[in-house]
Formats: structure tokens, sequence, C-alpha cells
């Protein structure tokens, strides 16, 4: 009974292996900070445990609470992260197109994804002309489809401090 007893114990003692703080890279850490406080942005991934299916995985992203601990700042998902930020480069292009920076890796980027979708529009029989292509499309393209690195790259659109509030990425500019 008492070896029972023990191994059940042991069974429970076991914790699950954590990384080492620190070792996980997050997209969009240390490019917001919360608009609220001024704190850094960082990222925190989560298994949401979901009735009858396996774990969901999630990134999110929440103010550091270093400089107010009481920050009320809400988390934000990287799905809602990202969403925000082609909102935010999407008003830049139509109400101050002039304040977008397109760096030599954006613009270089630009012109191989306007040649790809020519090419590929020509294989359809679809006129590439029909469509202009800009930094709004060219950003979606890379949110959806290409590595951190790329994705952090559209950060350099803006040559001014980008924040979080309320769940939503500003500049804490008058427009």
């Amino acid at each position: 009974m008492e070896k029972e007893i023990f191994d059940r114990v042991q069974e429970k003692l076991i914790v699950p292996f954590k990384s080492k703080w620190g070792s996980k890279v997050f997209t969009y850490k240390g490019l917001l900070k919360c608009a609220n406080c001024k704190a850094s942005i960082i990222g925190e991934d989560r298994f949401r445990q979901r009735l009858n299916k396996e774990p969901k995985y999630h990134i999110y992203y929440h103010c550091t609470r270093q400089i107010d601990h009481n920050c009320k700042e809400p988390y934000i998902s990287e799905e809602e992260l990202e969403r925000s930020l082609l909102k935010l480069i999407n008003f830049m292009y139509i109400a101050h197109p002039q304040e977008l920076v397109l760096t030599d890796k954006i613009q270089k980027g630009l012109e191989e994804f306007k040649r790809m979708r020519e090419a590929l529009f020509l294989q359809q029989d679809i006129n590439p002309n029909s469509k202009v292509w800009d930094i709004r499309d060219y950003s979606k393209y890379i949110l959806a489809n290409k590595n951190a690195e790329e994705k952090r790259e559209l950060f350099n659109l803006f040559q001014f401090p980008l924040f979080i509030q309320n769940s939503t990425i500003t500049s804490l500019r008058a427009h």
C-alpha cells in the first residue's frame, strides 16, 4: 500500500518541461510599447484547452507592467495584432502616404511580389494591369506567407514609435 501511494505522489510531482526564460522568439517582441504606461510589449505563448479537442496554440502580446504594475492594457493575440498592423498600413497609405518609408528590403520585396503576381495573372489569361498592386497588398502577402524577419521588416515602414492601445496599434500622434 505504501509503495502504491509513493508512486502516485511521484506521478503528481512530475512537472512538464519548461523552456528557459527568454529563449523563445516572438515575432513582434521589442517593436511596440504600451500606450498607457510606455512599458515594453512582450510575447507569451499559451495552449488553450478545448472541450473534446486538442489544445490550440496561441501567441499573445501584452504590457510587461514594469512601469505601472496596475496597467490595464488588455492582451492582444498575434492574429489581432497583424490585423491591426494592416489597418494602420492601410490608413497611412490613404491619409499620409508620404510618411510610409519603403526600405530597400521592402522595395525589393514589393517589386518581386509585383513580378510574381504579373506572371501568375498572365498564366491565367488575366490582364496584370487590371489591378494596381501596392504596399497594402504586399503587407498582406508578407503577414500570410513570410517568416518572422520579413514580418518585422514591415515595422520599418514607420519612422515613429508604435504603441498598443485598447488592443490596437497606434502611433499616439495626431493625424
